[in-house]
Parts: C-alpha cells; sequence; structure tokens
C-alpha cells in the first residue's frame, strides 16, 4: 500500500482559517493516474488533444473536479484527512511544523494499515534539499518505522494529485465555500478530524520529547 500526501492551506496565511491535509492510500500509483486520464480524455482532449494538463483543483474548473472526484469515489482507495484550525495564527511553515501536522495524519493511516504500508509520497512542499532531509528526518524518528518517504512534483508524478483534490475540496466545505465537492467523495473517507493547531503542536512535541 502506498499513501500520497497533499495540503490545501497554507500556514502563515492568517486569512486561511484552516489547514487541510489528505492521505490517499491506493495500492499502486497507476489506480489513481487512471483517474485523471479518464477524466482528461472525457473533458479536455476534444478541445485540444495536445495540450491535457494535470488536474488541480484550484486550477480546473467545477466540472473537472466533480467529475475527478466522482471518478476517485469509485476506485479502490481510502481517504484519511487533517483538518487544523489555526484561529487566525500565523505559523511558520517549516519542516517541524509540516512534520507535526504529517505526524498527527500518519499515525491514523499507521493504525489501520499496519505493515501493509509500504511507502509515503508527499507532493514536494520543501524544495530546499536540506528542509526534506530535515522533514524527513523528524518524521522517521516519530513514526519509528523503516518507511521510505519522497517528495515529487505533481507534474511527473500525477498520483499525488488525487491528494490535492481531497484537500482542496475539505478546505472548500471548512471555508464555508461550497460543500458539493467533499459530499462527491464523503464515502470513501475512513477518517476526518478536526484538531486544532496548538492540540497538533503538543502532541508532536509529547511523542518527540517521549524519543
Amino acid at each position: 500500500m502506498i499513501i500520497f500526501i497533499d495540503e490545501s492551506g497554507t500556514l502563515p496565511d492568517k486569512n486561511d482559517p484552516v489547514v487541510v491535509l489528505a492521505a490517499v492510500g491506493a495500492n499502486a500509483p497507476e489506480t489513481l493516474e487512471r483517474v485523471g486520464q479518464r477524466v482528461r480524455k472525457e473533458i479536455w482532449s476534444r478541445k485540444n488533444p495536445e495540450i491535457i494538463p494535470e488536474i488541480k483543483f484550484y486550477r480546473a474548473g467545477d466540472r473537472t473536479r466533480l467529475r475527478y472526484l466522482e471518478e476517485l469515489a469509485k476506485s479502490d482507495v481510502d481517504i484519511f484527512v487533517l483538518i487544523a484550525d489555526k484561529r487566525g495564527q500565523s505559523i511558520p511553515d517549516d519542516p517541524e511544523n509540516y512534520a507535526a501536522l504529517c505526524y498527527v495524519l500518519l499515525e491514523e493511516c499507521l493504525l489501520f494499515y499496519q505493515e501493509s504500508l509500504e511507502e509515503v509520497v508527499f507532493d514536494r512542499h520543501f524544495h530546499k534539499q536540506s528542509d526534506q532531509d530535515a522533514f524527513n528526518a523528524i518524521l522517521s524518528k516519530l513514526i519509528k518505522r523503516p518507511i521510505p518517504f519522497s517528495h515529487v512534483d505533481s507534474r511527473e508524478n500525477p498520483a499525488v494529485n488525487a491528494a490535492d483534490m481531497i484537500a482542496g475540496s475539505l478546505l472548500y466545505k471548512y471555508s464555508g465555500k461550497d460543500s458539493k465537492f467533499y459530499n462527491s467523495i464523503k464515502n470513501r473517507i475512513m477518517m476526518e478530524t478536526v484538531i486544532h493547531w496548538k492540540e497538533a503542536k503538543q502532541r508532536f512535541i509529547n511523542i518527540k520529547n517521549s524519543t
């Protein structure tokens, strides 16, 4: 089993009331890649078959969003979502703070998948290799299991776009914009947890100190 993770909303921006992290579990990347392929053929290929862009929540129109999420809901995937309530705070976007949120999310995924979890793939959050290395080191120490992490560009690994689409749909719901995207995939959600940022960070600190 492989987990793909992406977020919507940002830690530093006070205008983002929440940050949503989404994890999509699939047996193989091809499961998620086929979702995007079907939607691109249906909606975009007839318009311009030479240019078929990646599907990202904040670049796609409502029709594309809904078709993608409907196709994803029909696929053999598991969805886990963490909604971190910031309450107007501006939080530094550094490896430790991002790892704190990812740990809370992965904690649930590990309980669900146990030994069948083989890899965790993140849509590239940090572009500096030093930040990626620091993030990996913090998270690896916390989960205490030798699970490989990779940080990918969604243009090169379109499977991770599934997590982007899920995170975007949940952010729309929890920001009070629209729930129709969430409603199209809610039956596939295994975990949907709302947590205050301070609680998430304190849980992270407690585990960090215990290790």
